[in-house]
């Protein structure tokens, strides 16, 4: 309300609409994850959501000019080992922006991963025993059962075991029992032995 000179008493009301815009979320997934080698090919694939632009910084300056990106989902090959953590920030149309960061080790020792157990039941779903491994250039792997029986053997890095031994039978459930032998890109030898148990 408001009193003019003439002590007249009036009212008056504006109404104006304000659009807001939904904040942007920042996410993306890398691949290979882990561990990876230098000179690997990273891929990153931009998850973001309410967004139609993206900038990239990979935390990697000794790759120069390309060390930043404003692709959908990029690519990038860190080239020196270290841990990298790569950012983020996605941004809408209405110039609101959200930031995330993700980190990545890039390594040269050698990493070998184990599983302790598999189901060779023919539902292709963990039906090899494989074993990962990373930086390892030479690899020799015997299973035997309790018995001290041979049940198979392998020397390439993407062998494995079918569950099945050397005649071809299907193997019973149970544990069995590992040597592991391998060697690393810089000649480091190893030898791991353990258990790994079959169930259908």
């Amino acid at each position: 309300y408001c009193t003019d000179a003439n002590t007249c008493v009036g009212s008056n009301t504006i109404t104006n609409m304000i659009n807001i815009a939904a904040t942007p979320v920042a996410d993306f997934s890398i691949l290979p994850t882990g561990i990876v080698q230098p000179n690997t090919v990273v891929s990153f694939t931009n998850t973001s959501s309410g967004a139609n632009n993206q900038s990239w910084n990979f935390d990697d300056a000794s790759s120069g000019i390309n060390n930043t990106s404003s692709l959908l989902s990029p690519t990038h090959t860190f080239t020196n080992e270290g841990n990298y953590c790569v950012r983020l920030i996605a941004t809408n149309s209405q110039g609101c922006s959200d930031t995330i960061s993700k980190c990545l080790e890039v390594n040269n020792k050698p990493v070998v991963i184990i599983p302790n157990i598999f189901s060779p039941n023919g539902d292709n779903v963990n039906d090899i025993f494989t074993i990962t491994t990373i930086s390892v250039r030479e690899l020799d792997c015997t299973i035997f059962d309790r018995w001290g029986i041979k049940m198979a053997e392998w020397n390439t890095l993407n062998g494995g075991w079918d569950g099945k031994t050397k005649s071809g039978a299907n193997a019973v459930d149970g544990v069995y029992y590992y040597i592991l032998k391998t060697i690393s890109i810089d000649g480091t030898e190893t030898q791991q032995t353990g258990f790994l148990s079959l169930v259908k």
